[in-house]
């Protein structure tokens, strides 16, 4: 099984992130793929991916974000998009 929308970098997962995860695992979840939907969510996902490999990210920009991202940004999207473990674009409205 995989998650393909999940928000592990959630601060409402703060408190138990690593607990979160294995608990998925136990529930049979095998990977995972991170809904990073603004920029800040970015470099803490790819932080987290770094320590686990089953772990990827999808990017893009909410629609409830894109009047707080600035439009040059689609420069740092498409940068991301060529990150191993980012794949998939989405969150995009």
């Amino acid at each position: 099984m995989i998650d393909t929308h999940c928000h592990l970098c959630d601060k409402r997962f703060d408190q138990d992130r690593e607990q979160a995860i294995a608990r998925a695992r136990q529930a049979g979840v095998r990977a995972f793929v991170e809904i990073a939907y603004a920029p800040a969510i970015v470099e803490k996902a790819l932080a987290l991916a770094a320590l686990h490999p089953t772990l990827f990210l999808c990017v893009g920009v909410h629609p409830s974000e894109s009047g707080r991202v600035p439009y040059d940004y689609l420069d740092a999207l498409a940068d991301h998009t060529g990150h191993a473990r980012v794949v998939a674009i989405g969150e995009t409205g």
